[in-house]
C-alpha cells in the first residue's frame, strides 16, 4: 500500500487517527499538510479538510500540530541523521522510500549568497506518490503513434495527477522494449532508494536521481544511450536547452508542466517558449470532474 511509507514517518497518534478514515477516503488523499500549532490538514479531491484524533474530517476538535510532531517527522524521514538529508533539504524537500516528497518551510540559512543549509522548520507538506497502472492506456495515441514515442507534455495543476500518468506511461513503453531514461531531480518518478525502484517502471529503465533535470538529461543521453528521456516539472530554461539537445539527438522527450488548461500554459512566458521551440507533438492535460481525472489531448 502507498500510504505505509508515509504511516512510518508521522508521530503515532497522527497514524492512528489516519487509518480511522474509511477506505474510500484514505484511498484518495493527496497531501498532508503540517503546520506548526494549526490544524492538521489532509487534501482529498484538491481541498484541505481538517483531521480529528478520531478520524473524522473537518470537525471543531481538529489534530493540532506541535513542535515536537515536526520534530518526530524530520527525525523518521531522516533516519536520525539530519545530516544525511541536508543536500535535499537545501532544496527544500525531503524524498523517503516510495517516492514520497516531503516539501518543507523555515528559515533558510545561508552562507555566501548560497543557500546552506534550513532550520526552525515550520510546515511540510507530504505528497502521496501512487502507481496506477494502465491510466496512460486512453491517451496512448499522444506518445506513441505507429510504433514511434512521440515527444509529449503532460499538463494540469498541481496535485492532479502529472506524476503518476508519467509513471505509466513510462512503465507502457518500457514493456513495449523501449529504453527509457528517467532525469529523477527529487526520486519522485522512481521512488528510488539505495539503487533500488520504489515503482514497478519494467525492465528497460535507466534511472539517474538527485541531479538536476538539465544536467541529468544530458548525462544520460551521453552516456545510456536512451530511446526516451522522462522527465517531472519543467521550470527553469535551461531544461528546455536540454530537451532541444536531446530532441537534435533523435531522443524523444516526456516531461511535465504547471498549468490549469492549455490557455494558461501558453501565457505563461517559459512555457510559451517551451511551446515555440516545437519539441512536443502532443500536450496531454489532466483536470478533475468531481473526484474524477479526465484526460484530453492537443495535437501540436
Amino acid at each position: 500500500m502507498e500510504f505505509s511509507q508515509i504511516l512510518q514517518v508521522l508521530p503515532k497518534h497522527f497514524q492512528t487517527a489516519i487509518s480511522l478514515l474509511p477506505p474510500g477516503i484514505l484511498e484518495g488523499i493527496e497531501e498532508i499538510r503540517i503546520r506548526n500549532k494549526k490544524p492538521l490538514y489532509l487534501v482529498h479531491a484538491g481541498k484541505e479538510k481538517s483531521l480529528s484524533q478520531d478520524g473524522r474530517l473537518n470537525t471543531p476538535r481538529p489534530i493540532v500540530v506541535l513542535p515536537e510532531d515536526i520534530a518526530t517527522v524530520l527525525e523518521k524521514a531522516s533516519d536520525s541523521s539530519l545530516y544525511s538529508v541536508i543536500e535535499n533539504l537545501k532544496d527544500g524537500f525531503i524524498t523517503i522510500d516510495g517516492g514520497h516528497r516531503i516539501g518543507v518551510c523555515g528559515t533558510v540559512v545561508m552562507r555566501e549568497g548560497q543557500i546552506a543549509s534550513m532550520k526552525h522548520i515550520s510546515s511540510m507538506s507530504i505528497r502521496v506518490a501512487r502507481e496506477k497502472h494502465g491510466i496512460s492506456i486512453p491517451s496512448e495515441a499522444a506518445f506513441f503513434r505507429d510504433g514511434a514515442v512521440r515527444n509529449a507534455l503532460i499538463v494540469s495543476s498541481p496535485g492532479i495527477g502529472k506524476t503518476t500518468l508519467l509513471r505509466d506511461i513510462i512503465r507502457n513503453l518500457s514493456m513495449r522494449g523501449i529504453r527509457v531514461g528517467i532525469a529523477d531531480e527529487k526520486g519522485e518518478i522512481s521512488g528510488i532508494t539505495g539503487g533500488v525502484e520504489g515503482f514497478s517502471l519494467g525492465d528497460k529503465v535507466d534511472i539517474l536521481s538527485r541531479v538536476k533535470k538539465a544536467k541529468g538529461m544530458l548525462m544520460l543521453i551521453k552516456n545510456m544511450s536512451p530511446s526516451v528521456i522522462a522527465v517531472d516539472e519543467i521550470t527553469e530554461e535551461e531544461d528546455i536547452f536540454a530537451m532541444e539537445q536531446a530532441a537534435n539527438c533523435g531522443v524523444s522527450v516526456l516531461a511535465t508542466a504547471h498549468a490549469s488548461s492549455f490557455e494558461e500554459l501558453s501565457e505563461r512566458p517559459l512555457y510559451r517558449k517551451l511551446l515555440a521551440e516545437n519539441i512536443f507533438s502532443s500536450v496531454i492535460l489532466i483536470a478533475l470532474s468531481g473526484t474524477e481525472r479526465v484526460f484530453s489531448i492537443v495535437d501540436l
